[in-house]
């Protein structure tokens, strides 16, 4: 299972995301992709599901609260974003350890290290994206090795203690009251 979290917006770019998922439902019969969120491009992104005929292979969550539980349940996360700050998302799936398959858009490029911990395309190249995300679900122990090295790096660069720290420490540490 391949799970996006991300709002269902043109930037968020689900409907390549749909697109190249028919290379690897095609690969990979038992695949399958869940979109978390909602948004205005909703409409679009069932059309591209009906339009490559995924319907039994793509599920729209809608909004959901339970991330963390999606995270554990999925495979890999991906996101084929368009433009991107650096997503939230991305350090939640690899604190989770779960490998990420990401566009090279924004900061994603700084979590997501090619090869080490998931895989980054180039944004809008579809064929890219499809044969890295089949790579990961393909190979559980590669996914498996991805994820935990993410792990180690979410908890060594993006935990939120030492980042807490670190501020503190540029400004003359915590002050009070």
């Amino acid at each position: 299972i391949a799970l996006c979290v991300a709002r269902l917006s043109p930037e968020k770019n689900q409907v390549g995301l749909v697109r190249a998922f028919r290379s690897v439902a095609d690969r990979m019969p038992d695949a399958r992709l869940a979109l978390a969120g909602d948004g205005p491009a909703r409409a679009e992104v069932e059309a591209a599901i009906d339009a490559v005929r995924l319907q039994d292979r793509v599920l729209v969550l809608g909004n959901r609260s339970d991330v963390p539980v999606l995270l554990a349940a999925g495979d890999a996360l991906v996101l084929a974003s368009e433009r991107e700050g650096l997503p939230l998302v991305v350090m939640e799936a690899m604190a989770a350890g779960r490998p990420v398959v990401a566009t090279a858009v924004g900061d994603v490029p700084l979590a997501v290290r090619n090869g080490e911990t998931g895989f980054v395309a180039p944004p809008g190249d579809e064929a890219a994206l499809a044969d890295a995300l089949s790579a990961v679900l393909a190979d559980p122990q590669c996914a498996s090795e991805l994820g935990r090295r993410g792990r180690e790096i979410a908890e060594a660069e993006f935990d939120i203690r030492r980042m807490v720290a670190e501020h503190e420490g540029a400004y003359g540490g915590p002050r009070s009251g």
